[in-house]
């Protein structure tokens, strides 16, 4: 159950989810870091079609962030690409399902407060390690 990939997919991204929430940017050699353990994980089981569908989604992610001008952060959609290597297509939609739940939750705290401005940023990484933790404490109950 705590396998070492996981602990260590769980602290990077917790390290990452209190960057974006203080200091509104992820660093670069994170995300650096971050890939090539995807990398290590992946190769060590063998790549497989979930692993090409995460990275499909992941890319899907980093497309949107060029067309809508970066309204998602490049540094997101990079961990994104990066957790779908990872975890694989299935998995990865599951923490983005849970993240965007979680997102949409602290959106309308925001709008119910009258907070909310258009020019309004809010850190995405806090939900991928909500989505990611909870997914992880969940499986054996799935």
């Amino acid at each position: 159950m705590w396998e070492l990939d996981r602990c260590v997919c769980g602290i990077l991204l917790g390290t990452l989810a209190v960057l974006d929430y203080k200091k509104k940017q992820v660093p670069i050699s994170l995300l650096a870091i971050g890939g090539v353990l995807a990398l290590c994980f992946c190769i060590g089981e063998g790549p497989d079609g979930q692993t090409l569908a995460g990275g499909a989604v992941g890319s899907a992610c980093l497309l949107l962030s060029k067309v809508t001008g970066e309204q998602i952060g490049y540094g997101d959609s990079i961990g994104i690409l990066e957790m779908g290597i990872y975890l694989g297509g299935w998995n990865l939609l599951q923490v983005l399902l849970l993240a965007f739940f979680f997102l949409g939750i602290r959106a309308g705290i925001c709008m119910a407060r009258r907070g909310f401005k258009k020019e309004m940023c809010i850190p995405f990484y806090p939900f991928l390690w909500m989505g990611y933790s909870l997914l992880w404490g969940l499986e054996g109950f799935l």
